[in-house]
């Protein structure tokens, strides 16, 4: 996850600062103060001057009139700009392959992938990536020399 991992990981923090400003302006604190942990914005110090994730969202959306010129919103974007030309997963696809040269059908005789995950986050993701990502190298080929537009006499029929 050397793009995706990283562009989530940034836009979490983006949104947990723009939570501890909404919190810190709701219980008139500094932002550096407030603490978020267990579903709950808390003045660090004093626990009980806190309120839940859910009550500060339902205020940025329904009082936002409270937020003293704060943006009424709880959302996050951040565009990733890798520090190094590229990054590239660890990893090798290898398929052993037969075609047939007079019709051009290729037969998989043999595929193998292997792939260095590191930290897997969503296993369920895990199990389905390498399996589309196979499918999608095996199609791969075959759709190269597939024709990108249609036929005039198509295109006017519609």
């Amino acid at each position: 996850m050397p793009i995706g991992g990283s562009a989530t990981l940034l836009a979490a923090r983006a949104l947990a600062d723009k939570i501890r400003s909404v919190a810190a302006t709701l219980l008139e604190a500094h932002p550096e103060d407030i603490e978020l942990s267990d579903g709950r914005a808390a003045v660090r110090g004093a626990p009980d001057r806190g309120l839940t994730l859910g009550d500060l969202a339902r205020t940025v959306h329904l009082r936002s009139h409270e937020l003293k010129g704060l943006e009424p919103s709880l959302d996050a974007t951040v565009h990733f700009t890798n520090a190094q030309p590229w990054t590239f997963t660890n990893g090798a696809h290898l398929a052993v392959v037969e075609v047939d040269v007079e019709t051009g059908r290729v037969r998989v005789l043999r595929y193998v992938a292997v792939d260095d995950c590191g930290r897997i986050v969503n296993p369920r993701s895990w199990r389905a990536r390498p399996r589309a990502a196979s499918r999608r190298a095996l199609a791969a080929p075959s759709w190269s020399a597939a024709p990108t537009t249609a036929p005039a006499s198509r295109c006017a029929a519609r």
